[in-house]
């Protein structure tokens, strides 16, 4: 379980630089306290802000922060964290905290990537899934802060088949991402089937199967928008989420201010 927790600090966790605390941060709060009682350590869990969109698990923990330094994952590590040595047998429950850390999975079930800033990360993990005989190759974006970004792909069914058997093998019945582990799993022998209970449900089970369904709630727009911008912005299909949340975060301040002399707006909490 721990390599689990592991992957996900990796990827999505945060390391105080000067106080000996450890940060993750998920939309699903169950994932937030699964990895408390891992940890079996005193914890704060910070409730969902006026502005926020996913709660925070702050763990503190001198111990474990310098257990954290031993193994190269420091705080300000997004650009030069290691690959760990991890012993084959919790590898895969590892690569799963990585994949449900930064990873993205296809609803369709014939793509996976993982994003990180780190070349040395990327290449370790590129060399695990192709250890597995998985197809896989990496593809690099530049941020806005000039910074490579590295993206570590597998492709297709049989490569996805390959990889869900090795993550959830040794999973229990809730240390995983429940959408991934579906979209993942859904082409194989032993598709995990459950209702997507979420408020927009995005897929739904007809005679055992899964059957993607359209969100409902969300109307197509076009509007124009710097290409420069798309390009930093840019992972997969994900852009248009990245742009809802920023309008989310725009629309919950009291005062919205457009200055239509400098082109700017401005978001003030009164």
């Amino acid at each position: 379980m721990m390599a689990w927790v592991l992957g996900l600090l990796v990827t999505d966790g945060h390391i105080h630089n000067s106080f000996h605390s450890i940060f993750f941060t998920q939309k699903d709060e169950r994932i937030l306290r699964l990895i408390a009682n891992y940890m079996e350590t005193d914890y704060v869990l910070t409730p969902f802000g006026k502005t926020k969109t996913a709660a925070t698990l702050i763990i503190n923990s001198e111990e474990m922060k310098q257990d954290l330094e031993s193994l190269g994952i420091t705080a300000k590590k997004s650009l030069n964290v290691p690959f760990p040595k991890v012993s084959e047998k919790f590898l895969p429950s590892f690569v799963r905290g990585v994949i449900d850390g930064d990873g993205w999975v296809g609803h369709e079930g014939y793509q996976v990537n993982v994003t990180t800033g780190s070349l040395a990360f990327a290449e370790g993990l590129l060399a695990v899934f192709q250890s597995w005989g998985l197809k896989s190759d990496i593809s690099t974006i530049t941020s806005q802060k000039n910074h490579t970004i590295y993206r570590i792909w597998i492709r297709g069914k049989t490569s996805l088949q390959i990889l869900s058997d090795r993550l959830y093998k040794d999973a229990d019945s809730e240390n995983f991402h429940i959408y991934k582990r579906v979209y993942m799993t859904q082409h194989t022998d032993n598709p995990y089937v459950v209702d997507d209970n979420r408020k927009f449900p995005m897929w739904k089970i007809v005679d055992g199967k899964i059957i993607h369904t359209p969100n409902t709630n969300r109307v197509s727009f076009r509007t124009n928008i710097s290409k420069s911008v798309l390009d930093a912005l840019k992972h997969d299909t994900n852009v248009n989420h990245l742009i809802e949340n920023g309008l989310k975060n725009v629309l919950v301040q009291d005062k919205i201010t457009l200055d239509k002399t400098d082109k700017t707006t401005r978001s003030d909490s009164v």
